[in-house]
């Protein structure tokens, strides 16, 4: 098991936060003896919180009209982001595979290996720890 910032940053603060809120509603005392104990409750918490919200993914993607990368290889944008050169980018996609009717998952997952292929990037951090590799 890898254990990266990312890991820290999307597990195991937020829900160690959401412990010490648990812990004062039903009434029991922090005890900084145990603060080993709480740590890794606050890990395995985060591991249950990703895999509930992988789990969600497809109703996410539904009250969005559909996936993030496939809405913006099709140029459809959100007020805070906007991809200019989505066609452009579409266009080298394509040119990077031999089936000229590629599916935007197909397209997004070229993409992807591009992208994965580069070390030393924040990009290995921030991709998903509960997907691996062969996903995309």
């Amino acid at each position: 098991m890898n254990f990266k910032a990312y890991d820290i940053l999307s597990s195991l603060v937020p829900c160690f936060l959401a412990l010490l809120v648990l812990l004062d509603f039903l009434g029991i005392k922090y005890d900084k003896d145990l603060v080993i104990a709480y740590t890794a409750i606050a890990f395995l918490l985060g591991f249950v919180m990703n895999t509930i919200g992988s789990w969600m993914e497809d109703i996410y993607f539904w009250t969005w009209g559909g996936k993030p990368s496939t809405q913006l290889l099709n140029g459809h944008f959100i007020w805070k982001v906007r991809f200019y050169h989505h066609v452009k980018t579409k266009n080298k996609l394509l040119a990077d595979t031999d089936n000229p009717n590629a599916t935007d998952d197909e397209l997004f997952s070229i993409a992807m290996r591009h992208v994965n292929g580069k070390k030393d990037t924040r990009i290995e951090d921030l991709i998903n720890p509960m997907h691996s590799q062969e996903h995309y």
